[in-house]
């Protein structure tokens, strides 16, 4: 499907994208002792994406950093991390969760299902309901450039929101999308939605 192969490229153009060496700098020198394991931390949060996400903690384990929760945003909702036998236990707020979906994402994630065996994560979900827009859009307005732009901005509004497979999608006066999250964990290898929410 060419909506997971532009899903694959964004998350190829961030990770080339993200600094890389500011999260190695996380554990730049292994020796002992590590000041960061003398501060026995409670929680460490990873603001990042997978390919870092799963170096901080195989790093953090090779310095002996135990009953540490390591959490971070959906940057990491990869299959990277699950692959990661030190990622056991990690948490991520993401804007999609299969089992957490309303009637509406049904069909897409059966058929995503069949297709790729594995459930869509966020990015495939997001992507999904933008194109939507896009075609609604185009639907009510036509081509025009500007009116596209117009009909995007006036879904300012949970009245006014679009419907899709990740909810009610409406934007702000700045433009940024409004949603709630919700939070996911590595358990035994597999993703699984956390027993506490948010909401």
């Amino acid at each position: 499907s060419w909506i997971v192969i532009l899903v694959k490229n964004l998350r190829n153009l961030a990770r080339r994208l993200t600094n890389l060496p500011l999260f190695m700098t996380f554990v730049r020198d292994l020796k002992e002792p590590h000041p960061f394991k003398m501060m026995k931390p409670d929680a460490i949060f990873i603001p990042g994406y997978a390919p870092q996400g799963t170096l901080i903690v195989s790093q953090a384990k090779d310095l002996g950093i135990k009953n540490t929760i390591f959490f971070g945003a959906d940057g990491l909702d990869d299959d990277l991390m699950v692959k990661n036998p030190d990622a056991e236990g990690l948490f991520v707020t993401t804007p999609f969760l299969p089992d957490k979906a309303g009637p509406r994402a049904a069909g897409f994630i059966k058929a995503y299902r069949e297709k790729y065996g594995k459930d869509p994560n966020w990015f495939a979900a997001n992507t999904y309901d933008a194109l939507g827009m896009a075609v609604a859009a185009i639907e009510a307005v036509g081509q025009d450039r500007d009116k596209i732009r117009d009909y995007l901005a006036s879904i300012n509004s949970k009245e006014k929101a679009y419907k899709g497979v990740t909810g009610s999608t409406y934007f702000d006066e700045n433009g940024d999308c409004l949603r709630d999250a919700f939070v996911k964990e590595i358990r035994e290898g597999k993703w699984v939605s956390s027993e506490k929410q948010l909401q």
